[in-house]
């Protein structure tokens, strides 16, 4: 297992996110580049991350190879067949993809296991991490919206498992994007997770960017604060519980410690997400594909507008109710 922190680098470096002038100069001019500058640091840390495994009652898992008809998940195992065989501990797809249950609003939900072979050698870790990002235009591909990329897991992580990060029974629903790996996995959970701050980090989160009242004026905008909003009910389920849920679960877990009334907001979101639908031009598609981490900073300011029947349903008044929900839902939690 990895500690927090060393798990946020390492996610960030797969991702393509610079943590300094010098490595954000190297991802701009070139990504392969700025993937052996960074590898160095971050095996080390991992290598000297590596409290004892724990031991008793594992939880173990058995994962589908994925069945389904998606184009873009099926182009994704192709892609990971050819480029990162052997290189991998397991990868799957998971939300609406995992259950074949994808809508206009969906994107591409994914988490890679990296083997930790490959985490504690500098070159092979580059070599990987390259070759995920260029897997990662394929998610764009499918959702020029999506503001994420990989989750990431390492072999270790499975010894010590970091239940508030990945929440295990989210494997219940995913679907395996290899054939030979990773189909059967042993999850040790860490009993001292902590369900309580990350509820409160993401309901602080979304209420100072209401106070600021710098509503969403792009699509770009709007998936980014509706599908955080949306993630509330699992961790205030998690919070009282003491244990992971899956997300589609949450929401009539979560809806019992609320009326009608107060949970009305998360309903209209709800249908928000049903209802999604908008046009873009080709070079909006191409700006919206783009991982150039300076591209990904003007993605916040650019993309396709809300279209006016939904926007005639963000008012100031909708904006109010979201701020009004999270603060109750931190009265509410225990």
């Amino acid at each position: 297992m990895m500690e927090a922190a060393t798990r946020k680098k390492l996610q960030k470096y797969i991702n393509l996110q610079p943590s300094s002038p010098i490595e954000m100069a190297a991802a701009v001019v070139n990504p392969h580049l700025y993937f052996r500058i960074a590898a160095r640091a971050i095996s080390s840390l991992f290598r000297t991350n590596h409290p004892p495994a724990l031991q008793g009652h594992s939880i173990p898992k058995s994962i589908d190879i994925y069945k389904g008809e998606n184009p873009f998940v099926l182009e994704m195992m192709d892609f990971l067949l050819m480029h990162l065989q052997g290189e991998l501990a397991g990868a799957y797809v998971h939300g609406s993809l995992g259950t074949s249950e994808e809508i206009a609003y969906s994107d591409f939900d994914a988490l890679v296991i990296l083997k930790d072979s490959v985490v504690s050698d500098p070159a092979k870790l580059a070599k990987v991490a390259s070759r995920l990002h260029r897997a990662r235009y394929i998610m764009q591909r499918f959702d020029p919206l999506q503001h994420h990329g990989w989750f990431v897991l390492t072999e270790s992580d499975l010894q010590h498992y970091p239940q508030t990060y990945f929440p295990h029974q989210l494997f219940d629903n995913a679907k395996s994007l290899l054939t030979d790996q990773g189909l059967h996995l042993k999850l040790y959970l860490n009993k001292e997770a902590d369900y309580i701050t990350p509820l409160k980090n993401l309901a602080g989160s979304i209420i100072n960017k209401l106070e600021k009242r710098d509503y969403p004026q792009t699509m770009y905008q709007l998936k980014g604060l509706t599908s955080e909003f949306m993630l509330l009910p699992a961790l205030y389920v998690q919070a009282e519980t003491g244990n992971g849920i899956y997300k589609r679960e949450s929401f009539s877990e979560a809806k019992k410690d609320f009326t009608k009334d107060e949970w009305f907001i998360m309903d209209e979101v709800s249908r928000i997400r049903k209802d999604w639908h908008y046009e873009m031009s080709k070079k909006e598609r191409k700006e919206m594909m783009s991982l150039n981490p300076l591209m990904v900073r003007r993605k916040k300011q650019s993309g396709p507008g809300i279209p006016p029947d939904l926007s005639a349903r963000l008012s100031s008044e909708f904006y109010d109710n979201l701020k009004s929900f999270c603060y109750l839902m931190l009265k509410k939690m225990p």
